[in-house]
């Protein structure tokens, strides 16, 4: 019998057996990727909130080069195990959180207005990998506790991504409607 969390995941991801983390001889309810992917939107979405970084040229591109990397690792153009079928979800995730984050983030005015720090782009990056090697660890030698602990956060990863697309998903309607009067009201006299 598939247990909630089996049956929510595999809703987003194929949970092949072979392709899967099994810490503690706990498998794990998404495949090695997802755990990437979905621990990884659950680390960038908390350093997003805590860190409100800005938005610059730099970080775009950045976050872009992260988006791209997929290719190569989503498409098997490159030979990959456990370790960078994982690591390449995480970065994935870091780019795709970021741009998910670019208009619910001006919108709400997270870190408008506040001028650059690199400190926080260093602890930005050194927070970001820590976690990916935190997560690495305790997937590949773990017991139960890391399996909870990785589930968990793949669970709230999964949040992040839901709220993310929910949020932007918001803007974008009320900007249309918003233009909608606008046109409307133009158009009558």
């Amino acid at each position: 019998m598939m247990s909630f969390l089996d049956q929510v995941f595999a809703l987003v991801c194929g949970q092949e057996p072979s392709h899967s983390w099994a810490p503690g001889g706990n498998l794990l309810p998404f495949c090695q990727r997802c755990t990437g992917l979905y621990t990884g939107a659950a680390i960038a979405a908390a350093l997003q909130l805590i860190l409100r970084l800005q938005p610059r040229s730099a970080y775009l591109w950045f976050h872009g080069l992260l988006l791209l990397q997929m290719i190569p690792f989503g498409f098997h153009l490159v030979p990959q195990g456990p370790v960078l079928r994982t690591l390449s979800g995480q970065l994935f995730s870091l780019g795709v959180v970021a741009y998910l984050w670019l208009v619910p983030g001006s919108r709400l005015a997270m870190g408008a207005g506040e001028k650059y720090e690199p400190w926080k782009a260093c602890l930005y990056g050194v927070s970001a990998g820590a976690g990916s090697f935190l997560v690495l660890a305790g997937a590949a030698w773990g017991g139960p506790l890391a399996a909870a602990i990785i589930t968990r956060t793949g669970l709230a990863g999964l949040a992040a991504f839901a709220v993310l697309i929910v949020a932007n998903l918001a803007f974008f309607l009320s900007s249309a409607w918003a233009w909608a009067r606008r046109v409307g009201q133009r158009v009558t006299p």
